[in-house]
């Protein structure tokens, strides 16, 4: 964005608080073997259909999802991580790993999504971490943030332990917060990949989420089981404009319940539009004009069985930006809001450009001119 140098936050509050329906279909509801389970529009987080979805239970290595969260968002994907001791003695599935193997940290995250590694998540969690110990503290950190309020992480990994355990729901929510990453959805609708370490060494891994052959609009997510947790899936599809991710904790037909899920889920939910809000025109210092007009890149949409009724509006933009302008240049942003949660998004864009004036005396006191505009937008803004 050009100037932005200072930022103000608009909040149009339509109403205070949202109520979502939580179904019972008893019929819907026959036919799955999973002892929980959630199914759920991802931008409202309303529940579709659920069953024991609040029971703690071990999740296996749909773990690793959160393990990948917190490693794509250390914004270290690009660097080299040596793999060290951490990955002895680990059981379960494993990549191979070898101590002095050296690979990029995206190619490591890749490459545990998708076959399930226990060492490579070790070896995550040492690079990130600094230990499996102190990355844990990051997991259960990152899970508080995103509102997984009865899960307890210890092992990156997902491999049985004291205190380590979710619950249905909290595993469809931290879907949700993962599928709005690019790179995390990239990873994970992949079916196979080839990894290349940066000592010379090249892995070929397949994708153990056999929903993704298996079901039409499946983008993703993760695998899981152990003797204790049994059979477990994370899942999202993609049907036109509407997202919708399941969760099954201990399923010996999982592949089959999310498909009774979704073909249930898709007849439910319907495409909403919120109405386009009053936009604000940007102040221009340098320009030939004070103020340019703005618009958004799309409409706020949104999937849900119930229309939201209360919402807010939430448009951030700068005080001021610097001319010259170039339509379409980024302004802004608006966010339709409820209950804490993004249903939907658009970036402010210029509607035309704006040439830099050459009238020099107009703008010799620039700091005078800056503060009638700041003077000015928070008094727009007050009435």
């Amino acid at each position: 964005m050009r100037g932005g140098l200072v930022k103000k936050f608009v909040a149009i509050l339509l109403s205070a608080a949202v109520f979502f329906v939580f179904p019972f279909d008893s019929e819907a509801l026959s036919d799955i073997s999973a002892d929980s389970f959630v199914l759920m529009c991802a931008d409202t987080k309303e529940v579709i259909l659920s069953k024991n979805s609040s029971e703690q239970k071990t999740i296996a290595s749909t773990t690793k999802i959160l393990t990948a969260v917190v490693a794509i968002e250390s914004g270290r994907l690009h660097e080299t991580v040596t793999v060290g001791d951490e990955i002895t003695g680990v059981d379960g599935t494993s990549l191979g790993l070898e101590i002095g193997d050296t690979i990029d940290l995206y190619s490591l995250v890749l490459a545990t999504l998708l076959s399930s590694g226990n060492d490579g998540a070790n070896a995550i969690a040492a690079f990130v971490g600094g230990s499996t110990e102190n990355f844990a503290v990051m997991m259960n950190e990152k899970a508080q943030e995103i509102g997984m309020k009865d899960s307890s992480f210890v092992t990156p990994s997902g491999l049985d332990a004291d205190e380590h355990y979710s619950t249905a729901a909290d595993m469809a929510y931290l879907a949700c917060y993962a599928m709005n990453i690019p790179v995390f959805c990239e990873m994970v609708s992949m079916q196979s990949a080839r990894i290349e370490f940066t000592n010379g060494k090249v892995l070929y891994v397949n994708n153990h989420n056999k929903l993704l052959g298996m079901y039409d609009g499946c983008i993703g997510i993760k695998t899981g089981f152990t003797k204790s947790s049994g059979r477990c899936l994370v899942s999202a599809v993609q049907r036109g404009d509407s997202l919708l991710v399941a969760v099954t904790l201990n399923a010996p037909d999982d592949w089959n319940d999310h498909k009774q899920l979704y073909d249930y889920g898709f007849e439910e939910v319907e495409c909403y539009e919120a109405d386009c809000p009053t936009l604000p025109d940007i102040n221009v210092v340098g320009g030939e004009q004070n103020a340019v007009k703005c618009r958004m890149s799309n409409s706020l949409t949104y999937s849900a069985v119930e229309q939201v009724v209360n919402y807010s509006i939430e448009i951030t933009v700068p005080a001021f930006v610097y001319a010259p302008l170039t339509k379409n240049d980024v302004l802004g942003e608006v966010r339709l809001v409820a209950d804490g949660n993004v249903l939907s998004s658009a970036t402010l864009l210029a509607v035309e450009d704006v040439d830099k004036t050459e009238n020099i005396e107009e703008n010799s006191s620039v700091f005078t001119k800056i503060k009638n505009i700041l003077t000015g937008w928070f008094v727009k803004w007050k009435n």
